[in-house]
């Protein structure tokens, strides 16, 4: 099942450029997000001096890239990009959807820039008819064998002998290939679609022109995520010429699933929100406005949902993420046209707990007493910080003194002196060169905020330092605070204080009210994962939630896996086994202890018990944070070690 997920973009293996001599191997690295801007500049630049009246806009190009996460993904690619800005000048508009920049572009390269090579325009056109036909058969073929990738030059080879009976097939099949670069060389006499991208959209095309898509899906509907690039690209693109026609193939999609069961499978769902997310950046079109909604619905009921996979339900809150995840506690809400963080906030009772395990550095097992207060169920969002940019980085009330002079600037390093343990000195160097990539214009916002898939709005904001999380809570504090009236007596209202919870308020809130090992339990079973963990092999965050299976008895999701949360917890003496646990003062230069576990981490260490520690500038991939509410009515306590 795993395989069915796994995407290979580039269909040429390693193995089979070592046939192919006299050809040197170049690897193009991929341009972030500055780059592509600059990018775009430089080609306004130079299409004004060729051209005066040039209409390219700089501003409207770049947001539109990077407003889709589709399109900033190809623009990364410095060939797509150029695709991109070329079918911009051409057609004086950019394109805003990944299926009319391939589109164009298989149009530019087959047609413009090859239009003195071959005989005729028909010629073109047959060249395009022979690849939908190859794309097709070979994906059909491979899919049906249960393959994602595979030898397809035997269906090359057939399918422009069709097109072509009075050629010499081989040698015009390497025309094509040397002229066009879609289809690249294999072997002797062997070709293959150069990206899986390209072999998707000719399938797309030449479903669209002879076969009904719908009942192409019913047909393949044991296996339909192999061919939901192909159905997404196929119904986009007749959008492009009839949009009523391609929103009623939507609604056609899923109306025989719920009248014969009621109910849609998750498969469908995923594909048509994968569709009407591609159909909003050409239309809005109020039918597919209207469908966005109710997909959202069943988008919004699969994502929890622990009879399907894990990596299924990945998919789906990527796309939900997209289209606007409108789950309680999740994103935003509007109050009076102001955006504030939805937090949906737990109340975990007061009461002696246990914490700790024999294991532990400075957590070894102990009992406490702690005061109610209030957690948030999911770690911050993408889109729960978005409303902190318009200022949190720019008031110093909502900074530490450390963390202000970090925001402006200054690059003190914080690390000690060590000849063995976590960092030596040449760890020290690493990471040096790392904190230094943060430059003072990287430090208005979380450092991955512009990188996809990391910035899906569903998603845990990642890439901030422990400054920025406390700075997060304070703002909350002021800013956001009179919302809290709303479920806090007026009692508890005038002494509460969001901030970042302690080791005992995190691990207390984790473990449940039967105070388990793990959140969900006594104990790991690792032939039924209940948290995103490296034995997952998403290799990246996921929308919150989607783990339903590992929350926690007072109902906190994520708490084990996903990210790191920071905590307020300080520590010192970390180079040696015995760490000391410091008092709980924020202004203090100490490392900080993170809990809970990562994406890219062992299961083991979703433990509630378990403690790692990170220097409070350090930012990283795997790390988070959820606030608390911490109500002071004898609560004081909750902060002492």
């Amino acid at each position: 099942a795993s395989d069915v997920y796994k995407r290979q973009e580039v269909l040429v293996e390693d193995s089979w450029l070592s046939e192919i001599s006299g050809y040197q191997q170049i690897i193009l690295a991929d341009f972030n997000p500055k780059q592509i801007r600059d990018y775009i500049c430089k080609w306004k630049d130079y299409a004004s001096k060729i051209d005066e009246d040039s209409s390219l806009d700089v501003d409207v190009i770049a947001k539109t890239i990077f407003d889709n996460c589709y399109l900033k993904e190809l623009a990364s690619n410095p060939l797509f990009l150029t695709l991109m800005m070329l079918i911009a000048e051409n057609e004086g508009v950019f394109p805003k959807s990944r299926t009319k920049v391939y589109e164009e572009a298989t149009r530019l390269i087959i047609e413009r820039w090859n239009e003195k090579s071959f005989e005729s325009a028909e010629e073109a056109l047959k060249i395009r008819e022979a690849l939908e036909q190859a794309a097709f058969d070979g994906m059909n073929n491979l899919i049906g064998q249960n393959k994602r990738y595979g030898d397809t030059s035997a269906y090359i080879s057939d399918a422009f002998t069709k097109m072509f009976p009075d050629k010499k097939v081989a040698k015009y099949i390497k025309a094509v290939s040397e002229k066009t670069g879609i289809i690249v060389q294999t072997g002797d006499s062997k070709y293959t679609f150069a990206l899986q991208s390209f072999m998707e959209y000719f399938a797309a095309s030449y479903i669209s022109k002879k076969l009904d898509i719908v009942s192409l899906i019913e047909e393949q509907k044991e296996k339909l995520v192999p061919w939901q690039e192909v159905v997404v690209f196929g119904v986009t693109k007749i959008a492009l010429e009839r949009v009523g026609i391609a929103t009623a193939i939507l609604y056609q999609l899923v109306k025989s699933d719920y009248q014969f069961k009621n109910k849609i499978a998750p498969e469908k769902i995923l594909i048509s929100g994968m569709i009407t997310q591609e159909l909003l950046c050409e239309s809005n079109n109020h039918e597919i406005i209207v469908f966005k909604e109710r997909i959202k619905s069943w988008l919004k009921h699969y994502i929890c949902d622990k009879s399907i996979t894990y990596r299924l339900r990945f998919e789906i809150g990527n796309v939900l993420g997209r289209l606007g995840d409108d789950r309680i506690g999740v994103g935003i809400r509007k109050i009076y046209g102001v955006d504030y963080p939805d937090i949906k906030w737990i109340r975990i009772p007061s009461g002696i707990s246990e914490f700790g395990s024999p294991q532990g550095h400075i957590n070894k097992v102990h009992f406490k007493e702690l005061g109610e207060y209030l957690i948030s169920m999911y770690p911050i969002t993408n889109e729960q910080f978005r409303p902190f940019l318009a200022q949190g980085y720019s008031k110093k009330e909502y900074w530490t003194n450390e963390g202000w002079a970090w925001v402006n600037g200054q690059d003190e390093i914080y690390f000690k002196k060590e000849t063995s343990g976590r960092y030596t000195e040449e760890r020290k160097k690493q990471y040096e060169i790392w904190l230094k990539s943060r430059v003072l214009e990287r430090r208005k916002e979380p450092f991955w905020w512009q990188d996809y898939p990391w910035n899906i709005a569903n998603r845990p904001v990642v890439g901030i330092t422990w400054y920025e999380a406390v700075a997060y809570c304070n703002w909350l504090n002021i800013e956001c605070r009179m919302q809290l009236k709303v479920f806090l007596s007026d009692e508890e209202f005038a002494d509460a204080q969001i901030c970042l919870p302690t080791l005992e308020e995190w691990e207390k809130a984790a473990r449940g009210p039967k105070c388990t090992k793990y959140p969900w339990g006594k104990n790991l079973d690792y032939k039924r994962i209940r948290a995103n963990v490296d034995i997952c092999n998403l290799n990246q965050t996921c929308a919150v939630g989607i783990f339903s299976e590992g929350k926690s008895g007072y109902g906190l999701y994520d708490v084990a896996g996903n990210v790191y949360e920071w905590i307020s917890t300080g520590v010192t003496q970390i180079e040696t086994e015995k760490w000391k646990r410091e008092c709980e003062n924020l202004e203090e230069k100490y490392e900080r202890l993170v809990k809970g576990g990562a994406w890219n981490m062992d299961y083991e260490q979703t433990k509630a018990a378990y403690d790692e520690w990170d220097y409070p500038l350090i930012f990283d991939q795997n790390t988070g944070f959820r606030p608390i509410i911490r109500l002071k009515r004898g609560n004081d306590d909750n902060r002492t070690s």
